[in-house]
C-alpha cells in the first residue's frame, strides 16, 4: 500500500477536483476507473463509484451507479485502487 495514496484519499481538501477523487485499479488485465466522493458527503465508509469522472457532469443518481464499498481506506488501497 502506498502511504502517499492513503494520505491523499484521507484528505479531501487536497483533491484537485474536490469533492471527487479519481482512482484507477491496474490489478486486472484491463484497468478499471472509478471515483471516490468525500466521506463527509457520502458517509463514513469509502465507496468507489465505477464511473469516469467526466460522466458525472450534470445530475447523476449515484444510487444507480455500479460501486464497490470498503470498510476503510486501507481496504480500498489493498484492493488495488490508487489515485489517478
Amino acid at each position: 500500500m502506498d502511504e502517499r495514496d492513503l494520505t491523499f484519499v484521507q484528505t479531501p481538501r487536497n483533491w484537485p477536483r474536490w469533492p471527487i477523487c479519481r482512482l484507477v485499479n491496474r490489478m486486472q488485465s484491463v484497468p478499471r476507473i472509478g471515483v471516490l466522493i468525500e466521506r463527509g458527503v457520502m458517509g463514513p465508509e469509502p465507496i468507489v463509484y465505477l464511473v469516469n469522472m467526466n460522466d458525472l457532469m450534470g445530475e447523476v443518481d449515484l444510487n444507480k451507479l455500479d460501486k464497490m464499498e470498503f470498510d476503510s481506506f486501507e481496504d480500498l488501497l489493498e484492493d488495488g485502487w490508487e489515485v489517478d
